[in-house]
């Protein structure tokens, strides 16, 4: 609890034991000055209300109150401060009981929260102070009467009448209020101002002369109760505890009903007097609250359920066992085309069973809630399909059925296209000469058509969820899963070549072309993909890439002499003299030579990167870039550039050669290509992303157009000549085919600043290492 919450919770608990200690010392003074025992004791009642506000940190506040009130009457302390703590017991044990089990109302609105209040609370509470405090006054030899019965009697009855008195007048008056709602100030005075009138003539002796005998105690209950009715709680409990103000002041001035009550009972008849009176008007004003509030509850459900009726989009209706319909809404005389209020039976409207079997079926629904179909005839003679959702009720003691039905005819119409638009694509993706497979929003697979069948040679059963992997190669299982994860948690189509068992065992090479599937609405509904049998185009690509990599490696070593001799040439011509024709010529056959050298040298690369030049591992990609950095040392150092890279990159899931080869043709075109006004700047850097790691190579060079950014990937594609024999147009091409062939994508941006930023995805490695 905060500084300031604890000061504000000590000041409530000074201000409220000075405000017990008030009360007490004026109640004591009221009766002292009439030397009348006293019959009430408000600050019991004072007590129980300000625990049950605020909590049973108040107790202190009674103790404290209690203790000085008691020592202030002259008590000594070893005797006051027993008699403080019995009274703060007693309200601590009615707020215990009170609290305990159902919540109390501290509005009392109902009459069991007033019986609680009077019985638990008063009744029950008081009586461990009553006995408590007796006790102290016997032991102690103060007692005015020494009498342990009669003293613990009439202090369990002050205690009573304070509480049934003033709790209720403090409680009642928090939010929400109750109080009627009336048009003027004089309704809501008069019955207050009559009962003070009665209360005059009757307690006090007003007009006594004038109406003498009929003035008796038993018109006030005329007058609660007739206050009950008009003005509720509130009124009844200030009409009772001015009555008992009046009465009380009667009988010490020795005038009006109690007059001889002081000298014949001491104050018990006023006191019985009081209790009941205040018993038989909160009873009624309590029930009267009660009963307005169920019929202000009744008349909001009914209002709530003529509103249903009227606004409900489905036909909601109610019917007897004998099929009578017996409340309907709108919509259902809508749907029926029937007016609405019409008078109509089951058997008006119900097309499916015969009048016998509607009642059985009713008497079946009754006891067995059901949702099923069924078909209703309109007033208009149309048939229409209905679903139906039935289930019995009770009201008072009849079992009725409640019904809701809903005209599906429309949806029975587009269930009937729909499956004659599956049938006649099954049709079709059976007869196609490609394996059609589908899957679901759970990854799934859940349907293959025949073709894809008779291939495998198995059942639909075996092929459905990831049974299908079954068939699928080992080598290429796992990019084949990859492919599949990846792409479809993106929602982007795919193409991916991967081997598949057919029925004789052979395995054949698949290309497989897959697409999402979107509803009207833009909602995912999963995958269709078509494979197509590619093994001779395989084969005979295969056969075509060994007759490359054997032209290219013979065209190596005629390459490499023509250099040579060009070279050797050159320097003997140089040494014996020549002259400037037979000199440049030697100059464009060495840079053709070297231009050549490099074109096979990159044709070889481009045929081989789509295949891993070693082991598949955990290659770390700025330990790649540091040796790429070292080899091409001298190019970096002629070029005055600079490589800054990114430490503690995601290590990727790839060959280490193809990766040195990816990095190094890099960078050897953003050197090829920087621009003469400034150093080459190349900065690489990366991020994980979904298992993917995905790389930033950006330069400060030339750059590419937007418009040109797709070419430079093809082959031999170049924007520009360039007079640096090493540029070949064949880089760019080369980088997109490792990339692919590892499952990847690349693609093209201009440098902030301008340059060039080629940024590519590659698999993360998240096997064991």
């Amino acid at each position: 609890m905060m500084p300031t919450e604890t000061a504000q919770t000590l000041f409530k608990i000074v201000a409220v034991a000075i405000l017990y200690l008030l009360l007490a010392q004026l109640t004591l003074g009221f009766f002292a000055a009439y030397s009348v025992v006293n019959v009430v004791w408000p600050p019991s009642g004072l007590a129980l209300a300000v625990l049950l506000l605020g909590g049973k940190r108040y107790a202190w506040a009674v103790l404290a109150g209690a203790f000085v009130n008691n020592t202030l009457t002259g008590l000594p302390v070893a005797v006051a401060l027993p008699i403080a703590v019995g009274s703060t017991l007693e309200a601590l044990l009615a707020h215990y009981l009170l609290a305990r089990g159902r919540p109390f109302n501290l509005n009392i609105i109902s009459l069991r929260d007033y019986l609680r209040l009077i019985v638990l609370g008063a009744g029950i509470g008081c009586i461990i102070g009553a006995v408590f405090v007796a006790a102290v006054l016997l032991l102690s030899g103060t007692s005015p009467t020494g009498i342990f019965i009669l003293d613990a009697t009439r202090w369990w009855m002050g205690d009573t009448l304070g509480i049934v008195l003033l709790t209720p007048l403090m409680l009642i008056w928090q939010p929400p209020y109750h109080w009627p709602k009336h048009t003027s100030i004089l309704e809501l005075a008069l019955p207050l101002l009559l009962t003070f009138l009665m209360g005059q003539i009757v307690f006090l002796g007003w007009f006594h002369d004038a109406i003498g005998i009929l003035a008796r105690g038993f018109l006030m209950f005329l007058f609660v109760t007739f206050t009950a009715i008009y003005l509720g709680i509130h009124g009844t409990v200030l009409v009772i505890v001015m009555i008992a103000g009046q009465a009380l002041l009667g009988a010490i001035h020795g005038v009006g009903y109690f007059a001889d009550d002081i000298a014949q009972t001491g104050l018990t008849n006023l006191w019985f007097y009081t209790v009941i009176l205040a018993l038989v008007g909160m009873a009624q004003a309590t029930y009267l609250a009660e009963r307005k509030q169920i019929e202000k509850n009744l008349s909001k459900e009914k209002q709530r359920y003529q509103l249903l009726l009227e606004t409900a989009t489905d036909g909601l209706h109610v019917l007897d066992a004998q099929g009578r319909l017996l409340e309907a809404s709108d919509s259902f005389y809508q749907m029926l085309g029937y007016p609405v209020g019409t008078l109509l039976n089951i058997k008006d409207w119900d097309r499916q069973w015969s009048p016998e079997q509607l009642l059985s079926k009713i008497q079946q629904l009754i006891r067995q809630p059901a949702v099923f179909n069924t078909r209703h005839r309109r007033a208009d003679n149309r048939v229409i399909d209905v679903e139906i959702s039935a289930r019995g009720i009770e009201i008072g003691g009849e079992p009725l059925l409640f019904a809701s039905s809903r005209d599906i005819t429309e949806r029975k119409h587009f269930e009937s296209a729909l499956q004659e638009s599956e049938a006649r694509f099954r049709s079709v993706a059976n007869a196609a000469p490609v394996l059609i497979w589908m899957s679901g929003t759970d990854k799934l697979c859940n349907w293959f058509n025949q073709v894809w069948l008779d291939f495998t040679g198995r059942r639909l059963e075996q092929e459905l969820g990831n049974g299908w992997m079954e068939h699928v190669h080992p080598d290429d299982a796992r990019l084949c899963q990859t492919v599949y994860a990846t792409r479809f948690d993106a929602r982007q189509p795919f193409q991916m070549e991967y081997r598949l068992r057919r029925y004789d065992g052979e395995y054949r090479w698949l290309l497989d072309c897959a697409v999402p599937r979107f509803d009207e609405q833009g909602v995912f509904l999963g995958y269709i993909g078509s494979c197509t049998d590619i093994s001779k185009l395989k084969h005979a690509e295969a056969t075509l890439h060994q007759f490359a990599v054997i032209a290219a490696h013979h065209l190596q070593e005629p390459t490499r002499r023509i250099l040579n001799f060009t070279q050797q040439l050159s320097q003997q011509l140089y040494e014996t003299g020549m002259n400037d024709d037979i000199s440049q010529s030697l100059y464009y056959l060495e840079q053709s030579a070297i231009r050549q050298r490099a074109l096979v040298s990159d044709i070889d690369l481009y045929l081989v990167a789509s295949e891993p030049g070693g082991p598949i591992e955990a290659v770390d990609l700025t330990h790649i870039v540091h040796q790429v950095t070292a080899r091409y040392g001298q190019y970096i150092e002629e070029h005055k550039a600079s490589i800054d890279c990114a430490e503690g990159l995601p290590k990727i899931e790839i060959d280490k050669q193809r990766l040195h080869s990816l990095v190094g043709i890099l960078t050897d075109n953003a050197l090829l290509y920087a621009r003469q006004d400034r150093a080459p700047i190349i900065r690489i850097s990366g991020e994980l992303k979904a298992g993917r790691v995905y790389c930033r190579f950006a330069d400060n060079g030339t750059g590419i157009p937007p418009a040109y950014r797709e070419r430079v990937f093809r082959v031999f594609e170049r924007l520009q000549l360039s007079s640096n024999p090493r540029s070949t147009g064949i880089g760019l091409a080369i980088v997109k085919r490792i990339v692919e062939s590892c499952n990847g994508s690349v693609s093209l941006q201009e440098t902030p600043g301008g340059g060039l930023t080629v940024l590519f995805d590659l698999p993360q490695y998240t096997r064991d290492s």
